[in-house]
């Protein structure tokens, strides 16, 4: 019996060694939206591209968008804004 107890005692401060912390994703969505707009404001294409998934898609009043098409957008953007 005195093992038995001494196993469950142990068994839970092993589960609670390696809990992890809860996942916050309020405050994920939240720095990387503010990543995002770093990366707009710094014009790093490079980021913003490694920040999207390949699979990016949007659609708006000019029709879909693919990741390819939607960076070209954001890269002639940048080009209007630093002349």
């Amino acid at each position: 019996m005195k093992a038995l107890v001494t196993f469950f005692v142990l068994l839970a401060l092993s589960f609670s060694l390696f809990a992890q912390t809860p996942f916050n994703s309020q405050a994920e969505g939240e720095r990387l939206e503010r990543l995002w707009w770093d990366q707009q404001k710094n014009q790093d294409l490079a980021g913003l591209t490694n920040l999207m998934s390949p699979a990016f898609q949007s659609i708006n009043s000019k029709g879909a968008q693919d990741l390819a098409f939607n960076m070209a957008i954001i890269k002639a953007e940048n080009e209007l804004l630093s002349i």
